[in-house]
């Protein structure tokens, strides 16, 4: 796994370097966030940027559980 690389401010990105929306989760297959995530992450605040951090552990298992079902 990649190292996170560091965007404006204090907090990493989670970018891994895998630029793949999913058509089914419309999220990044390589972070799991959304294009609109990706695309606007260096202008987020910083506390928006930790909220969606927050976010990534779960929207992946709930990636892994609807791949494994389809």
């Amino acid at each position: 796994m990649s190292n996170p690389v560091t965007g404006a401010g204090n907090v990493l990105t989670p970018c891994l370097g895998i630029c793949r929306i999913n058509r089914d989760t419309q999220l990044c297959e390589g972070c799991f966030r959304s294009p609109a995530e990706v695309a606007e992450w260096l202008f987020y605040p910083d506390e928006k940027k930790r909220l969606i951090m927050d976010q990534l552990p779960k929207r992946r298992l709930q990636i892994q559980a609807f791949t494994q079902d389809n």
